[in-house]
């Protein structure tokens, strides 16, 4: 489908997971629907897979009426993602948030991380088409680690009952990158005053190290609050196991023992 379509899908993909979420922090429940929820997302990529491994590529480009195959289900994804979203909408604002000192516009405004996101990258991508296309697989990871730390500071507000951040740090080089490409093209003619390659990989990096902080972090507030260990199933000590068993060990042999003692002295006779 191209790197174009790829990235367009992306954004399509992402948008309404955020939003079930952020409906869920106001509403207090997740809900999914028949089609648009994880579930049959993950069986319609695991389907769109195997058509292009036996079929090949060339499927996609499949054309009717001067529309090729891929347009159309493209299409579908975008028109899909823009009716969940604004379902999400809908339900939170009908929904009348419980929260004190909810308005509208703060409701909405606790979507700007997203919108910052999506407007940035694809400003990004427009303005330097290069670096996208090069590169499609280190851009679109950068975002998507970035996405899943947007997701995963919501889920963790609504589970601590925080009010969501307006901003997060880790958009700060999304930021530079457009600046950057942008005096590029206005006044060096096309060329960007730091190499656009050298920004992605260290927003890639930041990123990534970013989420696997944010990741520890959690785990061990979790495993402390918890009182466990991660990845440990907690048994019971094997000190006490081996205790009972010994007990019950013990138990059961006390009366054969004494059976075997008067069997003695009835054979034997009174001394």
């Amino acid at each position: 489908m191209g790197p174009y379509w790829t990235f367009v899908s992306w954004i399509a993909g992402i948008a309404p997971f955020l939003m079930a979420h952020w409906e869920e922090y106001y509403l207090g429940e997740l809900v999914l629907g028949i089609i648009d929820n994880p579930t049959e997302a993950e069986i319609g990529f695991t389907i769109i897979a195997l058509l292009t491994g036996v079929l090949g590529q060339y499927i996609w480009h499949w054309e009717a009426f001067g529309i090729q195959f891929f347009e159309v289900l493209v299409g579908l994804v975008v028109l899909g993602s823009i009716f969940t979203c604004s379902k999400n909408c809908f339900k939170v604002v009908r929904g009348q948030p419980h929260r004190e000192g909810t308005t509208l516009a703060l409701l909405f405004a606790e979507l700007l991380p997203l919108a910052s996101l999506i407007s940035m990258s694809i400003c990004w991508v427009l303005l330097s088409p290069d670096i996208f296309l090069l590169h499609p697989r280190v851009f679109i990871s950068n975002l998507g680690i970035i996405f899943s730390i947007l997701v995963t500071r919501l889920i963790v507000q609504r589970i601590c009952k925080e009010q969501p951040a307006l901003f997060y740090p880790i958009l700060v080089p999304l930021f530079v990158a457009v600046i950057n490409a942008i005096i590029g093209r206005l006044f060096l003619h096309g060329v960007a005053p730091i190499p656009e390659l050298i920004v992605l990989w260290i927003s890639f990096a930041l990123a990534a190290i970013n989420f696997g902080c944010l990741a520890l972090s959690l785990i061990h507030e979790l495993c402390y609050h918890l009182k466990i260990r991660c990845f440990v199933i907690p048994y019971p000590p094997p000190r006490l196991q081996d205790i009972e068993l010994h007990e019950q060990q013990s138990k059961s042999k006390e009366p054969k023992e004494m059976d075997i003692e008067s069997h003695e002295e009835f054979h034997e006779g009174p001394k």
